[in-house]
């Protein structure tokens, strides 16, 4: 591996659908296109197909192959689908850069987005809620309609059973979205025009769903919004014929008009404004106990590490006075085998015969003497037997011990005098 990723495929001139069931990379079967199709699809263009397998590989390390091939035959069959990336923020929070196919599908505009495990993960869908309120030059305002098949963020709830990564891919998320994409969206009905005083029209709502109007307020509470009223000259100068269609008179001056204060929303404010502010002092104060209890905790830890800093200091000091004790110990044992090797083992000298005689001598006495003593010893266990200060038992060990060693002794006396 050189480290470069490898050469993008050459485009084929036509991708087939992906079948139902998918093959291994190595043996990718091939369909016949959808029906009602007699010419194939124009081809992609090469800047597309470049783009987009240079986005898939460093994205969909989890099978780059398949991603790859699964989008070529999506973006191949349903031209209205266009590639793009984007950061996608899941439902967690958690954000990350995600391979788009964003278009309409059976006048839809949807957005697919394709995991970063895919084929593991199957594609998210969404409707795109802000196309769908705008609206553009050929397609009206529409607003999505209550299912089970489409959630209020927008998600398209298209799987009917589990994902299976061996027989599933892009193609047939799509071609799910784009059967169940008639029936998600409803057009907005238009409002009527307004039939009040000089042809004022209520402006068109914005939202998704017209809001039910307002209950009225109790009359007690707040006095009767008052009617603008056009000056007297105006309305004399013109001709009863085409007063009724002007459209010059002004709109209502809501800003401007006196309303009484109520003092239950003024009551109600303040008790907000108390709420709030006992809620910051005692965040406040939680926060301060909180954090001088980290702190104290912190010093605490800090303290007891030190402790124990100290005291495996202490042991390592202790520990290295040992092993210069032991160091010495043996330098000087060194020293005295050296010496010992250099005055005993090295030396050419041999004994005189007057030295190896005496020591002789010394060994025969020192042999003698200990078989004497084993001797009187044996004697002296007789002697206590029969006066009862020992027992039997005791007697007959001791007598054994010492006649094995008196049998030594005599032993080496006899090798002394036969080697002599």
């Amino acid at each position: 591996m050189n480290g470069h990723p490898p050469a993008p495929p050459a485009k084929p001139a036509r991708l087939p659908v992906a079948p139902v069931t998918r093959a291994p990379p190595s043996s990718q079967p091939h369909t016949q296109p959808p029906a009602g199709t007699d010419t194939p699809p124009p081809p992609i263009p090469d800047s597309v197909v470049r783009w987009l397998f240079d986005v898939i590989q460093p994205l969909y390390t989890a099978d780059p192959r398949a991603t790859f091939h699964d989008t070529m035959v999506a973006l191949t069959h349903w031209r209205s689908l266009r590639p793009r990336t984007r950061v996608h923020t899941a439902a967690a929070g958690t954000s990350q850069l995600l391979l788009c196919l964003w278009g309409e599908l059976g006048g839809v505009p949807v957005q697919l987005w394709v995991p970063a495990a895919y084929p593991r993960q199957p594609p998210t869908v969404y409707v795109d809620l802000e196309a769908v309120a705008q609206g553009t030059a050929g397609t009206p305002r529409r607003r999505l309609l209550p299912s089970d098949t489409v959630a209020g963020d927008g998600e398209v709830h298209w799987q009917q059973g589990p994902w299976d990564p061996e027989r599933c891919n892009i193609a047939q998320v799509v071609a799910a979205v784009e059967q169940l994409a008639p029936g998600l969206l409803a057009p907005v009905a238009a409002q009527p025009m307004g039939s009040g005083r000089g042809g004022v029209t209520s402006p068109t709502p914005t939202l998704e769903t017209t809001a039910p109007p307002l209950p009225p307020k109790p009359t007690g509470e707040r006095p009767p919004m008052p009617l603008p009223v056009r000056p007297p000259q105006p309305i004399a100068r013109a001709s009863p014929a085409t007063a009724p269609t002007t459209s010059a008179s002004p709109a209502p001056d809501l800003l401007s008009l006196d309303a009484a204060p109520d003092a239950a929303h003024t009551a109600l404010l303040a008790d907000l404004h108390t709420t709030l502010s006992t809620l910051s002092t005692e965040d406040a104060a939680r926060l301060a106990a909180e954090d001088t209890a980290n702190t104290q905790r912190y010093t605490d830890v800090a303290n007891q590490f030190r402790a124990n800093l100290a005291h495996q200091q202490a042991g390592v000091r202790h520990t290295a006075e040992q092993a210069r004790q032991q160091r010495a110990q043996l330098t000087a044992a060194l020293a005295a085998l050296e010496r010992f090797e250099q005055e005993r083992l090295r030396g050419d000298s041999t004994p005189s015969p007057a030295t190896v005689l005496g020591t002789a001598n010394d060994t025969l006495y020192a042999l003698v003497s200990l078989d004497a003593a084993l001797s009187d010893a044996v004697q002296l266990c007789s002697r206590l037997l029969d006066g009862g200060a020992l027992p039997v038992d005791q007697f007959v060990r001791q007598t054994r011990l010492l006649a094995t060693r008196q049998f030594q002794v005599r032993d080496t006396l006899a090798r002394a005098s036969v080697s002599a």
